[in-house]
């Protein structure tokens, strides 16, 4: 405590820090008087031991995951996705201002004057739409030219940017008119959008060694001058915007009460999509991962819930919930006053909050602040103009509501997860469901052999991946079938300890992994069949995108893999 004292005072910071340390002497040193056949404390455990069964659990997780994910409900594949889905796709709906302009185009391209891509305008044969988007490499762009005027060309270009403010609805709003392919369309393009604002929400250092793509300049140029400069050039050229369009951000003054905890932030005028927007760094500072490490559990109530005399109360992560409360509340952060004073004088616009890690998390809590899930639109009890659209786009989120809430607020949130991502399964209910698996693996009061349940786990699955089935013979088939059986019992036994309370990532939950994983859940796309061409196209997609419905089943265990941690990393989110 006196070596806290000594690097962070008196803050919020060392308050935080000290609390994580009673926090993990608690759980350390805990009983568990559940089973007889369990040791009671884990203190009595070495660390080769720990090591040991957190080795055979990860080896239980590589050889049944196949199976477990058979298991899994209420997941759908949305979209198989590959670089080029990501690209601006838009719809330009048939009018009879453009009619002359929409018989003409068949295959027609447009070459813009920055840059190296193209933008590709091709009329569709099965309906009355125009896709308009941009395609890079140029090799894929289709082979017809045509020559057009200056005025055509204008137009077109007018059609282009008027579809792109229509359909680039930053709060996903669906609507009678809305084809499925549109809906489809307008979630992609703004995951892809709102993961550079994610992203880029780190600073310049960061950028560069996280190879998030960063602006040349020269470096002797004046932008060093001006404090936080240097920071809100890198963003506006990171994410297309003005650089007139950041109207405040962290880096160019110093905080408001610097014993309190302030993340690193950019606010953003949108003029395109009518919004202000709210981008919000993630873990970077030893001050941001102590409120990562807050992690014990606060109850929350929706205001209305309270007027109406609701007692019903949700879980969420401390540390972060106090960060969010700071943004939402006058005075504290100077966060809030700027986002007021822009909803203010720019009538009708919406605020969308952004984030990637802690940012993800803080923007999911401070949208339940300001918002209500029901309506989508700001409560009188935030304080600012009422009746604002509000969404939050949440990249890598971590655990910070119960799986109640985060139903709730689907409405309001969309969070992406990309493959192992470990910090969307980790709370500090993740974390007591390890201790007491280690208690299970580890533990030998009753075992006949003398040895640990993880060593003869371990020495099982080597069994297992040295020898060779041979499935074409039903004694083959059967060998196989009693391992994988064993190991499935050994799972279903540890997971019954495995029971804590947990948090959840936040909203409407898309789960990225790569083409070689295959999820087991209902496709989305009906119009594609499971054989054929069309099987052999799905085929070469890079990625499955998968709607998640149920969070406990996707999210409630850790998985170990080599990747759990670089698929946190920024870059992963925006590649």
């Amino acid at each position: 405590m006196t070596l806290i004292d000594t690097f962070f005072g008196t803050t919020d910071a060392a308050k935080a820090l000290a609390e994580f340390v009673q926090l993990v002497k608690r759980e350390f040193n805990i009983s568990y008087e559940k089973d007889d056949n369990l040791e009671d404390n884990l203190g009595a455990f070495g660390a080769f031991r720990v090591i040991k069964s957190l080795t055979a659990w990860a080896c239980l997780q590589y050889v049944t995951t196949n199976r477990m994910e058979r298991g899994f409900t209420g997941w759908k594949r949305v979209k198989l996705v590959d670089i080029s889905d990501m690209y601006d796709w838009v719809y330009v709906t048939k009018n009879e201002a453009e009619e002359n302009i929409y018989d003409e185009l068949e295959y027609l391209l447009l070459e813009e004057e920055e840059g190296d891509e193209e933008m590709v305008i091709i009329k569709s044969n099965k309906s009355n739409n125009i896709v308009i988007g941009e395609l890079t490499p140029k090799e894929e762009i289709p082979e017809f030219r045509f020559n057009i005027s200056d005025e055509r060309s204008k137009r077109l270009s007018d059609i282009y940017l008027d579809a792109t403010k229509r359909l680039s609805n930053p709060y996903l709003e669906e609507f009678d008119y809305q084809t499925k392919d549109e809906k489809l369309f307008s979630l992609l393009h703004n995951l892809k959008r709102y993961s550079k604002f994610s992203s880029s929400a780190y600073d310049f250092k960061t950028a560069i060694i996280g190879k998030i793509p960063f602006p040349q300049f020269p470096v002797k140029s004046p932008i060093w001058k001006e404090r936080g400069r240097l920071h809100r050039f890198a963003f506006a050229s990171n994410t297309d915007l003005p650089f007139d369009s950041i109207v405040d951000s962290s880096h160019t003054k110093a905080p408001k009460n610097p014993s309190n905890y302030q993340p690193s932030y950019f606010i953003i005028r949108d003029h395109t999509t009518e919004s202000i927007i709210l981008a919000l760094r993630g873990t970077m500072s030893i001050h941001d991962l102590i409120v990562d490490l807050t992690c014990e559990y606060e109850d929350f109530q929706f205001p209305e819930d309270i007027q109406r005399g609701i007692e019903t109360k949700h879980k969420v992560h401390k540390g972060i919930f106090q960060v969010a409360k700071g943004l939402a509340e006058p005075g504290k952060s100077g966060v809030y006053e700027v986002i007021k004073r822009e909803l203010e004088a720019n009538e009708g616009y919406g605020l969308v909050l952004v984030g990637h890690s802690l940012g993800a998390g803080v923007a999911s809590l401070l949208a339940i602040l300001l918002a209500s899930p029901k309506t989508r639109q700001t409560t009188v009890w935030s304080g600012l103009p009422r009746g604002r659209r509000v969404h939050a786009y949440s990249f890598a989120t971590p655990c910070v509501m119960s799986a109640e809430l985060s139903k709730i607020v689907r409405p309001l949130v969309t969070s992406v997860a990309y493959g192992n991502d470990v910090v969307c399964r980790l709370s500090l209910g993740h974390v007591q469901d390890l201790r007491d698996m280690v208690r299970f693996l580890g533990s030998n009061k009753k075992n006949q052999e003398g040895q640990e349940t993880a060593s003869k786990v371990l020495k099982k699955i080597l069994d297992y991946q040295s020898r060779t089935f041979n499935e074409k013979t039903e004694e083959g088939r059967k060998e196989k079938e009693e391992f994988e059986n064993y190991f499935w019992k050994t799972r279903q036994d540890v997971y019954k300890y495995m029971q804590n309370e947990k948090l959840y990532p936040p909203g409407k939950v898309y789960w990225i992994v790569g083409s070689d994983r295959k999820p087991y859940c209902d496709a989305d796309d009906e119009d594609e069949e499971p054989d054929g061409e069309l099987f052999e196209k799905k085929s070469s997609k890079q990625y499955n995108m998968v709607e998640i419905d149920d969070v406990q089943q996707v999210f409630s265990e850790i998985w170990f893999s080599p990747h759990m941690m670089i698929d946190h990393f920024p870059y992963m989110y925006g590649k």
